[in-house]
């Protein structure tokens, strides 16, 4: 059974809490028991359940050789592509618990070779900017200007670094599987990335606040993306070169 080594356990108990390492079909995970999330994780409830079974589907179908998760939270698409083959895979994840816990996962699965966390947020430019977060609600987590009309309390703040995927990476002619799950800010996390996107193929699945929806849709349109799919507020997306 794999264990962790020391400065990875410190890493995880410095609050003091322990975490749980649940192993399932798709991978294992390490899972946070004050985070309801990770709690339903841990209880074999999965997650988003239709939407996971979809994009797993369309991994096996599309066989992409890079994935690239933003808004990580626990990993669990990460570990997932991981899993399912795989080769290069990439976690955004501005929450700082939640990036330690992907951390812990990517070693869990011995995907070091092939899997990288990144603790930050992907927006539109490089900068700095206040995440909101409500305890033991790290799904809900989002910028300020996304918390309006929100039912949550939002009680915690975590300054994060933001960066546009654009100015971190130089891609070109990758077949990608980019999947987007930002709480309201994914107008700003594609116009950060319009280029990656003009220079791979790429299939998307990305979650979409209805008030964005027409923003998003008019951005996907000029970039040339044809919408290939919706499951809940998961719209799916893909490349015109294929």
């Amino acid at each position: 059974m794999f264990k962790f080594p020391s400065s990875m356990r410190k890493r995880f108990f410095r609050a003091r809490d322990r975490v749980i390492i649940r192993h399932t079909p798709y991978g294992a995970y390490v899972l946070d028991p004050r985070d309801q999330l990770d709690l339903n994780m841990a209880a074999g409830r999965v997650p988003e359940r239709n939407t996971f079974a979809e994009l797993r589907r369309r991994l096996a179908e599309a066989k992409p050789d890079l994935f690239l998760d933003i808004g990580s939270n626990f990993g669990l698409y990460a570990v997932l592509a991981g899993t399912m083959g795989v080769k290069e895979i990439h976690a955004f994840e501005p929450v700082r618990r939640k990036f330690d816990q992907i951390c812990g996962s990517i070693a869990a699965n011995r995907f070091s070779d092939r899997a990288r966390a990144h603790h930050m947020a992907l927006g539109e430019e490089e900068g700095v900017a206040i995440m909101h977060l409500v305890p033991g609600l790290s799904a809900v987590s989002r910028f300020e200007d996304a918390t309006e009309g929100a039912v949550w309390d939002f009680t915690e703040r975590q300054e994060v670094r933001v960066a546009a995927l654009d100015d971190l990476f130089d891609w070109s002619g990758r077949r990608a599987f980019v999947k987007i799950d930002v709480e309201g800010a994914e107008s700003m996390v594609l116009t950060g990335m319009e280029k990656f996107l003009q220079n791979n193929v790429v299939d998307m699945q990305i979650e979409v606040f209805p008030q964005n929806r027409d923003h998003v849709y008019a951005l996907m349109e000029r970039f040339g993306y044809g919408k290939t799919g919706q499951v809940a507020d998961d719209h799916y997306f893909a490349s015109p070169k294929r």
